[in-house]
């Protein structure tokens, strides 16, 4: 049976909602704010935003993200998608296969997955898309390669209708930090019709879209930026930032579209030492980018905006942070892992 407990997560205050009537409260939807912890804490945190109440979902697992009404991951001991929902229930994903790869518009409401095989030499790849609930499911693309060059999906946007991927070979010993994109095309899902993206391929480097697929941004593999608007065919470059880092990636780009941050470390080993980490604002408006955070012993991942505060996760352990953009001041808010905000 799921676990009902309360626990103090300073995160409610700013992710959550933190001060409404009452009344209110009892008609609006209900909401939770989702955490994940590891170890001997390990599980899945759905925290009802108006009470505090958490019912715990057992889960040890990785690629936490919402779907829907629920959280999907990669469970780590059978490598299945497993699906969570706020009553503490983990079931196996109905429609998606052991070895999948997936995305999520970032409303929660699509997915998109591959499915790779290889046949006399070739790499087979196809690319499915779907509602949150399996409905409109569909094989948008079947792609093969001689060369292995392999589909690895990018984004979805929130109507579905676009989808994002990248073409190229699998880092087949783990060792790149990030998850990169070598050569991306974006998909028009009706129809079929594929756009190889302006100045690709580039190099394996991070990417991150707008929710209606116009905007994105996209690194060099010295850290100099690019935002784009596809529909307007506009690119502006940015200089790399005052440092030197190997490897970059984890891109956040804003609702807007006019603001990224991304995380950097500066050495290309599987096992890193403490204080190579940075976090890089990329501002297209101020036509520059600045370091916000340097030498930070921990590895940092940014998930969402908020007004003048960026809100993070750890990667190599738990815990939630904000960053103030204005003054880079650095807060711990939670000891467990922020996923996302769902309504129940």
């Amino acid at each position: 049976m799921p676990r009902r407990v309360l626990i103090g997560l300073t995160a409610l205050l700013m992710i959550g909602i933190s001060a409404v009537d009452e009344a209110k409260a009892q008609s609006a939807p209900i909401t939770f704010d989702v955490f994940y912890a590891s170890g001997s804490k390990g599980g899945l945190y759905f925290v009802d935003t108006r009470t505090g109440l958490s019912t715990v979902a057992p889960a040890n697992g990785t690629a936490y993200i919402i779907l829907g009404n629920g959280v999907i991951f990669l469970d780590q001991a059978t490598g299945k998608t497993q699906f969570a929902t706020p009553d503490g229930r983990v079931v196996s994903h109905p429609f998606l296969p052991i070895g999948a790869r997936w995305v999520v518009s970032t409303d929660g409401t699509w997915i998109a997955w591959d499915v790779m095989r290889t046949e006399s030499g070739s790499v087979l790849a196809d690319l499915y898309v779907a509602r949150a609930d399996g409905s409109s499911q569909g094989l948008a693309l079947h792609t093969s390669s001689s060369k292995g060059l392999g589909l690895r999906p990018l984004a979805i946007s929130t109507d579905g209708a676009t989808v994002f991927y990248t073409r190229q070979k699998d880092d087949p010993k783990g060792v790149l930090p990030y998850p990169l994109a070598e050569d991306i095309y974006r998909l028009t899902v009706a129809g079929s019709a594929i756009t190889h993206l302006n100045g690709e391929p580039r190099c394996a480097c991070a990417a991150s879209f707008s929710r209606d697929g116009r905007l994105f941004f996209r690194l060099e593999s010295n850290s100099a930026a690019h935002f784009i608007d596809s529909s307007a065919n506009l690119d502006v470059r940015l200089s790399p930032p005052q440092a030197s880092y190997v490897s970059a990636g984890d891109a956040l780009l804003s609702d807007r579209g006019n603001v990224a941050v991304y995380s950097a470390v500066k050495s290309a080993a599987t096992k890193y030492v403490s204080g190579q980490y940075a976090l890089i604002l990329a501002d297209s408006s101020q036509k520059g980018q600045r370091i916000l955070l340097d030498n930070n012993p921990n590895w940092l991942r940014p998930v969402r905006f908020e007004q003048n505060v960026l809100i993070l996760t750890g990667v190599d352990k738990d815990g939630t942070f904000k960053l103030s953009l204005t003054d880079g001041t650095l807060t711990q808010v939670s000891s467990y892992s922020y996923v996302g905000t769902l309504s129940g």
